[in-house]
C-alpha cells in the first residue's frame, strides 16, 4: 500500500506547509470580511482558549490572586483581560490584513504625534526603544513609521515555521521599517 515510509523531516516539512497555507488562507479571508466579523471570531477564540476551567484561566487567576484577594475582583479583572486579549488578536489580524486604522486606535493621537516630532528634533543620531511581547513591534513600528520616525527593527526569529517566517513575517517587517535585523537567540 505504501511505497515509502515518510521520514520525520518530511512530516515536519508537510506540517509547516499546512500551517503556512492555513495562515495564508486566514489572511486572505481577513482582507474580505467586515472588521466586526474579525472581532467576533477573536472573541470566540479567546473564550474557547481561555474559558471556564482552562489551564490558562487557572494560571492567570492564580497570579491575579497575588494582587487581589476578592474573588469578584479577580473575576472582573480576568474578564477585562479576555476582552483586551480578543481585541488584541483582532487588531493584529487587521494589521496583517492591511485593514487596521492606526489613527483610530490611538486615543491621544495628537499628543503622540507631537511627542514623535519632539523626539525626532532632540535625538538626531537616533533612539532605542525596547518593547516586550508580541504585538508591540507590529503596532509601534508602523505607527512610528507612518508618523515619520524611521527605525531599525531587531526581532527574534520565528523558528517554529520557516514558511510563515519567510513569506509572512519578514515581508511584514520589511514593509514596516526600513531595515529588519534577526536575532537567532534571546539572552
Amino acid at each position: 500500500m505504501f511505497d515509502k515510509i515518510i521520514s520525520k523531516k518530511e512530516v515536519y516539512d508537510l506540517r509547516q506547509e499546512v500551517e503556512y497555507m492555513g495562515i495564508k488562507s486566514l489572511i486572505w479571508l481577513i482582507k474580505r470580511v467586515p472588521e466586526s466579523f474579525i472581532y467576533k471570531v477573536s472573541e470566540k477564540i479567546v473564550k474557547k482558549s481561555y474559558g471556564r476551567g482552562s489551564k490558562r484561566e487557572k494560571r492567570i487567576k492564580k497570579h491575579l490572586g497575588f494582587v487581589f484577594k476578592d474573588k469578584n475582583k479577580i473575576d472582573e479583572v480576568y474578564n477585562e483581560y479576555l476582552q483586551h486579549k480578543a481585541s488584541f488578536f483582532a487588531e493584529i489580524a487587521l494589521m496583517i490584513g492591511g485593514k487596521f486604522n492606526y489613527e483610530d486606535a490611538v486615543i491621544n493621537l495628537k499628543e503622540a504625534q507631537n511627542k514623535i516630532g519632539e523626539l525626532k528634533s532632540i535625538n538626531k543620531s537616533g533612539m532605542i526603544f525596547l518593547v516586550s511581547h508580541y504585538g508591540n513591534w507590529e503596532f509601534l513600528a508602523q505607527f512610528f513609521a507612518i508618523n515619520g520616525l524611521p527605525g531599525t527593527l531587531v526581532a527574534k526569529e520565528y523558528r517554529k515555521n520557516v514558511y510563515i517566517e519567510k513569506k509572512i513575517i519578514q515581508p511584514l517587517q520589511k514593509n514596516v521599517w526600513s531595515q529588519s535585523h534577526k536575532k537567532r537567540r534571546s539572552y
